[in-house]
C-alpha cells in the first residue's frame, strides 16, 4: 500500500474551510505570542504582543487566498474525488511556503528583517518549523481515525444485487425538450461535470453512457424510487444494484457489477447505509 495515494478527505464545505482557517490563524498568533521564538523576544516595541500576533494574521490572509485564488485556479489538482494524503501534504506545504513569504514581508514592514534570498530561506525554515510537525500528525491521525470508523461501518453493511421496481426512470433535461428514458432496473449512477450529468446504464449487452444538460440536482428531483438517492455532491446511484460496500478515509464505496465504484462522501453515508438497511439489504437481510 502506498500510504501517499490512500483517499483523503477534501474538505471544501464553507464552514469546515473557515472555521479551520480561523483556528490555525488564532493558533499561530497565540503561539508566537506566548513563546515569542526565533528571536522575537529580543525585539522592542511599545505593542510588541499586538504585533507578533500580526503574523497570526499574515497567515489567515494567505490561507484565504488559497482556499480562493489557488483552488480555482488548480482544480484539477484540488479535485475532490482524486484527493489523497499526498496532494493533502503538498496542498499544505504550499500554504506554509506562501505563509513564509507573508511573514518576511510582514517582518520587513516592522523593521526587523531586509528582503533578501537567504531571509527567505530563513523564514521558510521557521515556519516548517512550526507548521510541518503538527500538520503531518493532524493528517495521519485524521486518516486512521477516520479509515478504521468506515471500514467498521461498512462491514455491518451486506448488500447485495437486487431488482428494483419495474418502471422506466424519465430524465428531462434543462431545456425542457430533450429526455432520456433508462429503465430502473438497468440504471447504475448518474455523475454529474459542471453543467451536464452522464447517466450510466446497462444496455443489450454493453455499458451505455449518455450526456445530458442538467444538474445532478434537477434529476435527482425526478427520481421516483428512494433506492435511486443522492450518495455524494457528484453522484446519484441504483443502491439496488449494490453488490458490496467498502470504507475509506473519504467515506465510502459502492461497488456494483464488475469494476464500477461510486463514492459515498461522509455527508451522505448515514442516509446510504440507513437506507440499505430499511430494505432488508442489512445485517441479516436476504
Amino acid at each position: 500500500m502506498n500510504f501517499f495515494k490512500e483517499p483523503y478527505p477534501f474538505h471544501k464545505s464553507r464552514k469546515h474551510g473557515w472555521r479551520n482557517i480561523l483556528f490555525v490563524s488564532l493558533f499561530v498568533g497565540v503561539f508566537l505570542v506566548v513563546f515569542q521564538p526565533f528571536g522575537l523576544s529580543s525585539w522592542q516595541h511599545p505593542h510588541q504582543e499586538l504585533f507578533i500576533f500580526g503574523y497570526g494574521g499574515v497567515t489567515f490572509l494567505f490561507m484565504v487566498m488559497e482556499r480562493l485564488i489557488w483552488q480555482p485556479l488548480f482544480p484539477k489538482f484540488y479535485n475532490e474525488l482524486q484527493w489523497t494524503i499526498g496532494r493533502e501534504l503538498l496542498g499544505q506545504l504550499f500554504l506554509m511556503l506562501l505563509v513564509a513569504t507573508g511573514n518576511l514581508f510582514y517582518s520587513h514592514v516592522l523593521g526587523i528583517t531586509i528582503l533578501t534570498f537567504d531571509y527567505y530561506l530563513l523564514f521558510v525554515g521557521m515556519t516548517l518549523a512550526v507548521g510541518i510537525f503538527p500538520s503531518t500528525f493532524v493528517v495521519a491521525a485524521t486518516y486512521f481515525v477516520l479509515y478504521q470508523r468506515h471500514q467498521a461501518q461498512a462491514a455491518q453493511v451486506h448488500p447485495h444485487e437486487s431488482m428494483p421496481q419495474a418502471g422506466t426512470l424519465r430524465l428531462v433535461a434543462e431545456n425542457d425538450k430533450d429526455v432520456l428514458e433508462v429503465a430502473k432496473a438497468s440504471l447504475r449512477y448518474v455523475s454529474s461535470a459542471d453543467n451536464y450529468a452522464t447517466v450510466v446504464w446497462d444496455g443489450e449487452g454493453s455499458l451505455q453512457k449518455e450526456l445530458i444538460r442538467s444538474s445532478l440536482s434537477r434529476l435527482e428531483d425526478q427520481m421516483e424510487d428512494p433506492m435511486l438517492m443522492r450518495v455524494h455532491r457528484s453522484y446519484i446511484a441504483n443502491l439496488y444494484r449494490v453488490r458490496a460496500i467498502s470504507g475509506n478515509a473519504q467515506g465510502y464505496r459502492l461497488h456494483l457489477p464488475g469494476d464500477d465504484e461510486v463514492p459515498v462522501s461522509r455527508k451522505y453515508g448515514p442516509q446510504v447505509l440507513a437506507r440499505l438497511s430499511e430494505v432488508g439489504v442489512g445485517p441479516g437481510g436476504s
